[in-house]
């Protein structure tokens, strides 16, 4: 899992952030192979992280994410 974390935060589209601290929030489950993961630890978690967590864009934390990026909004510094 490590590797896939680590993988993610050198990825193309996170070269612009500064990432000091490897945190769980980093962890893109967008990715098939990160998803997988995670899944295969805990098959109960697929529900959860689809409407929850991750799912393209459509899931209920990056409709936030879009949101708070549209207002300039932050809830958490």
């Amino acid at each position: 899992m490590l590797r896939s974390l680590v993988q993610s935060i050198y990825s193309e589209k996170r070269k612009n952030e500064k990432i000091y601290l490897l945190s769980p929030y980093h962890f893109d489950l967008n990715d098939s192979s990160t998803y997988n993961l995670v899944n295969n630890i805990n098959l109960s978690l697929s529900n959860a992280i689809s409407n929850d967590i991750s799912s393209n864009g459509n899931s209920r934390s990056e409709s936030l994410d879009k949101e708070q990026k549209k207002t300039g909004f932050r809830l958490i510094n």
